[in-house]
């Protein structure tokens, strides 16, 4: 089995986290230094410190629940390739995943289907978005690492689809 590294592009759930993490990491800033001064405040200011704390407070929760939520699809999906094993399956379509818009592009999902020998049940997995269409991908054989206690937690391999793809 060979261990390509996997490249992994800041996605929009990185975009948002980051966003939210410097916004809310600001907001404490400016209320921190403001709240050991507000005795001394004006009576119509003193309020002002406190809306910023609870909205740095708040937008720091949301930067950190979304990193938290990259960083465990990321460690789960190189677990899986680390210690899962692969199935060969087929990719059967491709489409837009309509539910997700960037830059006014929707990307596209990889939907494969593998047949178990063992049991003769038919398996479909779904890729992750992927930001371009796979034009040679339809009715390939992709790798798809299945963990083998849950095979509800999987991850398709689509690296062998970039390797050949360059986006400008």
């Amino acid at each position: 089995m060979d261990r390509r590294r996997r490249s992994y592009e800041p996605g929009p759930l990185f975009v948002v986290g980051l966003v939210f993490l410097l916004f809310g990491i600001s907001a404490l800033l400016v209320a921190l230094p403001v709240l050991l001064h507000v005795k001394n405040a004006d009576p119509d200011v003193r309020f002002l410190p406190f809306i910023f704390l609870g909205l740095g407070i708040i937008f720091l929760i949301v930067g950190i629940t979304c990193m938290t939520v990259l960083c465990r699809r990321r460690s789960r999906n190189e677990q899986l390739v680390k210690n899962g094993f692969y199935v060969t399956a087929r990719v059967r379509d491709i489409y837009p995943n309509e539910n997700v818009r960037i830059n006014g592009r929707s990307p596209f999902v990889l939907e494969c289907h593998y047949k178990d020998p063992t049991t003769g049940t038919v398996h479909v997995f779904k890729s992750e978005n992927i930001m371009f269409y796979p034009i040679d991908a339809k009715d390939t054989d992709i790798r798809v690492y299945v963990d083998p206690q849950n095979p509800d937690r999987y991850y398709v391999d689509t690296s062998n689809l970039t390797d050949s793809v360059i986006i400008h």
